[in-house]
């Protein structure tokens, strides 16, 4: 198979073997960043008492269902990934939409059989995880700002099912996780929104930015990122968080006020993309905030 990208004339074809379009179809590194949050959960909530073998669980659970939910998500969002994100496995033709589908249904249900062996009520949370991204899929995501709420709550809800993997109710610095973790990932779910308005009107889903422009989705987003500047500082302040969390938390700070920078404009200024990395990489760094602030 080949991926082609085009500017002017030129036509660029770049070799993509089956299960090379199948690893990047996944989102490898969204994978690794939530296998991690899941283990960050089960250390918030144990610390020295952690039970590896159900975190390790749980983890591998969370990669098989995140996995799903990114080839669906990329099944159902053919149309508008051939104009924003062209050189995707899907629309680029390295891999065909049924194998999407596919992989898509074999991950869900490889994520539920791993969930079986943490417990009960980590099935649970995988099933309602695979209702929730498909429906955010195929109608959700088509709700202005709830859609996005949903999107963000189940990303940060990694933590809990890391959380509950060691079979005691849940932490206050879980708690805390949690909702860094929900703020962070809302802010992106936005900037994203502004960043894919032009595919998103194309397959007609009605996202922020597609009814009310560009420019309510950088509010939006802004305003998410202030909030989560603000509430960085409370796991410090309130002694929930040690330290090393305080520290640490200075680089996330730093990162979010780069984000916010991105996108203080709206229009052809603003950077959406830039700002989503960002974001990322203030999640990742915050993950190691956590993880020390109870040391």
């Amino acid at each position: 198979m080949s991926v082609s990208a085009s500017s002017g004339s030129t036509d660029t074809r770049v070799t993509r073997s089956r299960p090379v379009a199948a690893f990047a179809l996944v989102r490898p590194v969204n994978l690794a960043i939530a296998a991690c949050a899941t283990i960050v959960g089960a250390w918030l909530q144990a610390s020295r008492d952690i039970m590896p073998a159900p975190a390790l669980w749980g983890a591998a659970a969370v990669l098989a269902a995140v996995a799903g939910a990114n080839a669906f998500n990329d099944w159902v969002d053919l149309r508008a990934d051939a104009v924003n994100r062209p050189g995707r496995p899907v629309p680029s033709g390295a891999l065909s939409s049924r194998a999407a589908l596919a992989t898509a249904i074999i991950s869900y249900a490889v994520g539920l059989a791993l969930a079986t062996c943490v417990g009960v009520v980590a099935v649970d949370i995988v099933l309602l995880w695979i209702l929730l991204t498909v429906a955010y899929s195929l109608m959700l995501k088509g709700i202005p700002v709830l859609g996005n709420v949903v999107a963000a709550a189940v990303t940060a809800s990694v933590l809990y099912l890391g959380s509950i993997s060691q079979g005691r109710p849940v932490s206050t610095p879980v708690l805390a996780a949690l909702s860094l973790a929900f703020l962070f990932n809302l802010a992106r779910e936005f900037a994203k929104d502004a960043e894919d308005v032009a595919g998103d009107t194309v397959q007609g889903v009605h996202t922020l930015a597609t009814v009310r422009g560009a420019g309510a989705a950088l509010l939006a987003a802004r305003v998410t990122i202030v909030a989560a500047m603000l509430f960085v500082l409370v796991p410090f302040a309130t002694r929930v968080l040690g330290l090393w969390y305080g520290i640490i938390s200075i680089g996330v700070e730093a990162l979010l006020a780069l984000a916010l920078a991105s996108i203080i404009r709206s229009g052809p200024d603003a950077r959406p993309d830039r700002a989503s990395a960002l974001l990322k990489m203030a999640m990742v760094i915050g993950l190691a905030a956590v993880s020390l602030g109870i040391i």
